[in-house]
């Protein structure tokens, strides 16, 4: 609370206490601005204001009021002048009241307790700025001994006439609608989300056309480039001519790119539609188990405690030392060099009583101080190394947990109807259904993940543990080591390449792992079979899994941002109602909008990886169902694509053989 609201000059909390209703800080005198007075609101040009000590009423000792009781504006000034005059004659009683107080506020301002307001002011984060500096007036200025600069430098001492302070300002005067925004981001994501089953096509068609374009254009502009050139290019100079070659070179490669890249999609046009419908049933999943959004919620508050814990951890590590006792100077001396330590400079820094003081020696006496030595050792190192691969460990431990209990739940859903069974419920008949899951799913898959499959988790958290372990070492070695040779080429692009090579390979193992899950989850297997017949599958289909990394990671981050642009509207509309906004306008509205749109971003990232998650798990799914079950659980759309719809005609009619069989006995 004192990091916003600030205290007068007596360390008195303004809006606290006795000053309650005096919530704002002004300085009367801007070449002090520690004296800082508590405010109701801050006071007009040519009033007066005072502090709030208590202290007896002049004339009425037997009254103690706050000095503040004096306060003048400029109207009440003149009225107090008037009253003193006329109660020198015969006055009323409410003329002598006005004028024992105007008295009071003369002895006041004598004393230095009340003060005249020379400069105008307004309110932000509850500090009183000089405002309109620049048209200020210059006899009252002259007359207090300040200039303008003085009262610029007074919005800088008091910290928050910046720019960024300005905008925190406006942040917590908008508080309630970044509130009502948040609620809305969670909202505007669930809708999208909705709707991907009906958009989701448009926003890959759209993706594909603008890379295209995107394409064309650099290819366009080349060409614009280089004809350029060439118009300006002078006789026989080489200079423009080798630019003219580049962009030409340029231009080629641009619409040569742009020809292969539209034989590749009319290519793998089927595997688009493949992975459209996938993101279509991703997000018929996700909508059916949108409890599992608040994993990642879980997984981030369990991260930052134990990143809490590691930090401390490493501190206790860092310092582990023995106490000893050592000579003060030789530990100066040791500490800053023999030849910049000087006992008679300290002595007089510190005091003449100062050994006897604090060591009950003489100064002349040598006396010993406490010194803690940090170890620097292998095994401190090693504790270092240790403490830092469990950071790792657990952390991933808890990031594939969530993304396991995730893939239960989706497995379950993919699994619960055939094919069979959903183009029955689609003809209308009552023996069909589409898949689902039944309440207190997402509770079992926990108990299933941690009973008979915490084991799986951990081997595979451990496996990208590892690797991100060793890419640790790497560019520790790279620092401690090879620092030396850091300018040299042949060095920077072997420790590039290695860098690379370790990156792929922790992708690789994060895509297997996950894959090794969501296997284990349908089939019970172990990790290790899992993995195997997920590495098989990624490699057997390496098109399909490549076309649907690609496609669904561009219609992931024009969802986020749809999502970020329409709240970012709503934002807009509700930042410019007063009444969510403490009855006043907001002046540029520019912090609240970019905290807004952090915050969009992130409630938008964190549903958006968990439907990416759900692709991810239905892509696998889609894999073990073509594979062991010959399709027998896709959905009838993406069982037309294909070519699995004719299993599905002839399960449907010996399924309802089936029926009237069991009907007519």
């Amino acid at each position: 609370e004192r990091i916003l609201k600030p205290s007068n000059f007596r360390d008195e909390l303004c809006g606290d206490g006795r000053l309650a209703d005096y919530t704002d800080y002004f300085a009367p005198l801007p070449n002090r601005p520690t004296y800082g007075l508590c405010v109701s609101s801050c006071p007009p040009v040519l009033s007066y204001v005072c502090n709030s000590d208590q202290e007896l009423m002049v004339g009425n000792s037997s009254v103690v009021v706050p000095n503040y009781y004096y306060n003048h504006t400029e109207e009440e000034f003149t009225q107090g002048r008037n009253a003193i005059q006329a109660c020198l004659g015969s006055c009323t009683a409410e003329e002598s009241a006005r004028a024992q107080r105007f008295a009071g506020f003369m002895v006041k301002l004598q004393q230095y307790k009340c003060f005249l307001v020379f400069y105008e002011t307004s309110v932000t984060l509850y500090r009183c700025l000089p405002f309109n500096i620049a048209s200020a007036n210059a006899t009252l200025l002259e007359q207090a001994n300040a200039t303008i600069s003085i009262l610029d430098d007074l919005s800088d001492t008091l910290g928050i006439g910046s720019f960024f302070m300005r905008g925190f300002s406006e942040c917590e005067q908008t508080w309630r609608v970044i509130l009502i925004c948040a609620f809305t981001a969670v909202f505007i994501s669930l809708v999208w989300i909705f709707l991907l089953r009906w958009v989701m096509a448009p926003i890959v068609y759209l993706c594909i056309i603008l890379v295209f374009a995107i394409i064309v254009l650099i290819g366009v502009l080349a060409m614009l480039q280089a004809d350029n050139l060439e118009d300006v290019q002078l006789p026989g100079e080489t200079g423009t001519s080798d630019q003219v070659k580049i962009w030409r070179a340029i231009e080629y490669i641009a619409f040569l790119a742009a020809a292969m890249y539209i034989v590749v999609v009319l290519v793998i046009i089927k595997r688009i539609r493949i992975a459209i419908i996938m993101m279509e049933e991703s997000s018929k999943a996700f909508l059916a188990n949108p409890i599992i959004a608040i994993l990642p919620l879980f997984v981030m508050v369990l991260l930052l405690g134990f990143a809490a814990l590691f930090v401390a951890g490493t501190v206790y590590i860092q310092t582990i030392g023995d106490v000893n006792y050592e000579i003060f100077e030789s530990t100066v001396s040791n500490l800053i060099g023999e030849g910049n330590f000087n006992r008679t400079q300290l002595v007089i820094a510190a005091g003449a009583n100062f050994a006897d003081e604090v060591y009950g020696s003489n100064i002349t006496d040598t006396f010993n101080i406490n010194v803690t030595n940090f170890n620097s050792t292998r095994a401190i190192k090693a504790l270092h190394a240790y403490n830092f691969f469990m950071f790792l460990w657990v952390g991933n431990l808890w990031i594939m947990f969530a993304f396991f209990v995730m893939a239960m739940v989706i497995v379950t859903w993919y699994y619960s109807a055939t094919g069979v069974e959903i183009d029955e419920y689609e003809r209308g008949n009552s023996s069909g259904r589409l898949k689902g899951t039944a309440p207190g799913t997402f509770c079992r898959a926990i108990c299933v993940a941690i009973r008979y499959h915490f084991g799986t988790i951990i081997f595979g958290a451990l496996l990208i543990a590892i690797i991100q372990f060793i890419r640790a070492v790497v560019l520790y070695l790279e620092k401690e080591f090879l620092d030396k040779w850091k300018d040299n080429a042949t060095v920077k692009i072997a420790l590039c390449c290695l860098n690379c090579l370790l990156a792929c390979i922790e992708r690789i193992i994060r895509a297997v792992s996950k894959g090794a899950f969501v296997i284990t989850c349908i089939t019970n297997d172990s990790f290790c079979p899992a993995a195997q017949e997920s590495l098989g599958i990624m490699i057997s289909n390496i098109v399909q899994v490549g076309s649907l990394q690609a496609l669904s990671t561009a219609a992931c981050l024009v969802l986020k941002v749809f999502i970020v642009a329409t709240n970012m509207l709503i934002a807009f509309g509700l930042i410019n109602v007063e009444k969510l906004t403490d009855d006043r306008e907001v002046e540029s509205g520019l912090f609240p909008l970019f905290f807004i749109a952090v915050l969009s971003f992130a409630v938008a990232a964190l549903f958006v990886n968990v439907f990416e998650s759900c692709v991810d798990t239905i892509m696998m799914c889609y894999f073990i169902d073509e594979k062991r079950f010959d399709g027998r659980f896709m959905p009838p759309n993406l069982a037309k694509i294909v070519g699995q719809f004719q299993h599905i005609e002839k399960a449907r009619k010996l399924y309802k053989q089936q029926l009237k069989s069991a009907s007519l006995d």
